[in-house]
């Protein structure tokens, strides 16, 4: 009898205790949420006018973009795309992964009278998805765009998992490189440092490439790591909601 007691009252005891850490986890979780809710909303809001400043700049009907966030750019790295496009004029463009960078691309090159973006993307279903938005818009003249599924391939000395671009011509000279693929979770961290070795040494003096996600720490250190192999080029932070690193091309 008195081992039952005992052991009722272990059991009672053991309750007491997670519930009580239960409800300490609440509490810091709702604080956590508490001081970082005026953040949450002032991006929020940010986001929304980027967007909204965006649509007024590209001359587009009010939700014929698709949804930005989340896995697609955000309305501040688009800005800061079509900014550099209106100030650098880039002719001849490549971006890595295809979506919104491709609308807002496409169109800057429509209001400046010309130019040829090739975007790659791994997936042939979302590649289709941006084809349609284009081809809705009428853009789909300022866009090759192509299918590159992912494939193992020795890039700079290493096994990488990268687009196959084996069937696709790339333009000797490049004024812009737009990355915002592959998908980290395919490739891992680092999966878009092979953009460095396989297209940098294509890139005119003063193009440069413009990297999403920026804030990642794969992201971090892989540019690092371009720096360290491509000195030649100049790197800027710009502040984004997920990070922007511009490095340009400054000398041969």
């Amino acid at each position: 009898m008195i081992e039952a007691i005992l052991i009722l009252q272990i059991v009672i005891l053991a309750a007491i205790i997670y519930t009580a850490r239960k409800a300490i986890w609440a509490v810091r979780t709702a604080d956590s949420l508490r001081l970082s809710m005026p953040y949450m909303i002032l991006s929020a809001t940010q986001q929304l006018e980027g967007l909204d400043g965006l649509y007024l700049r590209l001359g587009l009907p009010r939700g014929s973009l698709p949804p930005s966030r989340g896995w697609a750019a955000s309305p501040d790295f688009l800005n800061i795309l079509y900014e550099h496009l209106i100030t650098h004029r880039p002719h001849t463009l490549i971006e890595c992964g295809s979506g919104l960078t491709t609308i807002v691309t496409a169109r800057a090159l429509q209001q400046l009278g010309g130019g040829r973006l090739i975007s790659l993307d791994h997936d042939a279903y979302f590649a289709g998805r941006t084809r349609d938005t284009l081809n809705q818009l009428g853009l789909q003249d300022f866009v090759d765009l192509r299918v590159a599924p992912l494939a193992q391939q020795k890039i700079d000395g290493e096994m990488r998992l990268w687009y196959d671009l084996s069937k696709i011509e790339i333009p000797d000279a490049i004024d812009l490189i737009t990355v915002d693929g592959p998908p980290e979770p395919l490739t891992g961290e680092g999966g878009r440092y092979p953009v460095a070795p396989v297209f940098f040494n294509r890139l005119a003096i003063g193009g440069a490439a413009l990297f999403d996600d920026a804030s990642r720490p794969g992201e971090k250190n892989f540019i690092e790591k371009i720096l360290s192999k491509f000195p030649y080029f100049k790197k800027d932070d710009i502040p984004a909601e997920k990070g922007c690193t511009k490095l340009t091309r400054i000398k041969q």
